[in-house]
């Protein structure tokens, strides 16, 4: 089966937007890992758990899709654009998904600190 890193990255990001806890835990794989600025989180109970806590403190957030790039590597190097008018946010974001067997194993999520 080949994998399409596209669909599972779109797929993510759908499910993100629309904060659908369901869709999240089907992309994931049981022994995920999410990174960024200010979460860690390992397995897929409590990294979906950490992005229900996002949508609760921001329920507004939103991310677009600016570009995604496909390495050898299995990863998705994904472009986004964080934003949230309640929290005035409007942040540029490097989503580096890692994926096997049509799953995410490991979310690493990067921001200019400017």
């Amino acid at each position: 089966m080949v994998t399409d890193f596209y669909k599972i990255a779109n797929d993510y990001f759908d499910a993100w937007n629309t904060q659908s806890s369901k869709k999240l835990f089907d992309l994931l794989s049981d022994d995920v890992k999410l990174v960024d600025w200010n979460i860690k989180a390992s397995h897929r109970d409590t990294v979906v758990l950490a992005n229900e806590n996002i949508w609760k403190d921001v329920p507004d957030i939103n991310a677009t899709i600016i570009d995604i790039g496909i390495s050898h590597a299995n990863r998705a190097y994904c472009h986004i654009i964080i934003k949230s008018e309640k929290e005035n946010l409007n942040i540029s974001v490097i989503d580096v998904l890692s994926i096997r067997d049509n799953k995410i194993y490991r979310i690493d999520a990067y921001h200019n600190e400017s």
